[in-house]
């Protein structure tokens, strides 16, 4: 293997890390592969691999992740497979996230203490003196007065027929 080679793969589909593509194809020579398949790695020139290191997921859209990985050779492709092996692991098991042996509840939090609550009158919530104390807006500003609709017209008979209603009846009244 060269130095003027690279491995690249085209990220695995995963629409919810915002990897969307499956394949990808690029115009080259007949001796270079020119579809890239999700998580296959290719053997490729380093001017290729430099190209495809800038290649994002959404063409258009510059905040989208890259396409490929890319690496230099094929210890460190699988130094990234482990990696990527280890991540998936963990996201299986949500016990590992929170240490239950030292995970808070709200059973061991203390009950309120009285001194926190000392100065503070106690309000007896039975009483109905209680809304005496809340002012109330005697003049409220009078609402606006509603416009009425006005009635949906009637549609009017075309006018091509009204000339031949009058001209039959112009006739009738001839003839009598």
């Amino acid at each position: 293997m060269s130095s003027e080679t690279r491995h690249v793969r085209l990220k695995p589909y995963d629409p919810r890390a915002g990897y969307v593509l499956k394949a990808y194809a690029v115009n080259v020579g007949r001796k270079l592969p020119a579809r890239f398949d999700a998580g296959k790695w290719y053997e490729v020139p380093k001017v290729m691999a430099d190209y495809l290191s800038t290649v994002r997921e959404r063409e258009n859209k510059p905040h989208s992740p890259l396409a490929f990985d890319v690496c230099k050779d094929a210890k460190d492709a699988k130094a990234l497979l482990r990696r990527e092996e280890l991540e998936r692991q963990r996201g299986k098991k949500p016990e590992d996230a929170v240490d239950m042996a030292t995970a808070l509840t709200t059973g061991d939090l203390a009950p309120p203490k009285p001194a926190a609550l000392a100065g503070k009158p106690e309000i007896d919530l039975t009483d109905p003196d209680l809304d005496a104390d809340v002012e109330e807006d005697e003049d409220p500003e009078p609402e606006p007065p509603r416009r009425k609709r006005k009635p949906k017209a009637k549609p009017k008979a075309s006018k091509k027929a009204k000339p031949k209603a009058k001209a039959k009846k112009a006739t009738a009244k001839r003839k009598r």
